[in-house]
């Protein structure tokens, strides 16, 4: 079997954040990235990788910015992303999350966030996930669609 036989997956997938309505002005506390990686044959890029976080709102009463640790959270996570989507043919999101938060620990940012990170290995067809503190991520199968072929 020659690998342009083989099923190629991608996620299709969007992000946007809409903050509570107390939280307009700061922009609220969640953040994203969405890992992308360009295709040869197309003009587009396919998602390989995603990230929500969401900062820990009670940094504010102390001075900090919760919003602030989980963008550049997700800002450092999508690069480590990046990097490794150009070495390997999926991420490991237990590694990119670990770089993200070693970026956000050496730029001394104080607070907390939770986050997940999807990744998809789209040869294998396997999705793989981390999560940190009570976020989580759930797989619905009656939205999945099916291969034709």
């Amino acid at each position: 079997m020659d690998d342009k036989d083989i099923p190629q997956f991608v996620l299709h997938s969007f992000a946007m954040s809409i903050p509570h309505p107390q939280k307009v002005e700061s922009g609220g506390e969640d953040a994203f990235f969405l890992g992308t990686v360009g295709t040869p044959d197309n003009c587009g890029a396919d998602v390989l990788c995603f990230g929500v976080s969401d900062g820990v709102g009670s940094w504010f009463e102390q001075g900090f910015s919760a919003s602030k640790y989980s963008r550049e959270l997700m800002k450092a996570a999508q690069a480590a992303a990046t990097v490794s989507l150009t070495k390997h043919p999926h991420v490991n999101p237990s590694e990119v999350l670990h770089a993200a938060w070693q970026n956000v620990s050496q730029q001394a940012i104080m607070g907390s966030a939770t986050a997940c990170v999807v990744a998809l290995d789209p040869v294998q067809a396997e999705l793989y996930a981390v999560n940190l503190g009570d976020s989580g991520t759930a797989l619905c199968p009656q939205y999945m669609t099916k291969l034709s072929g």
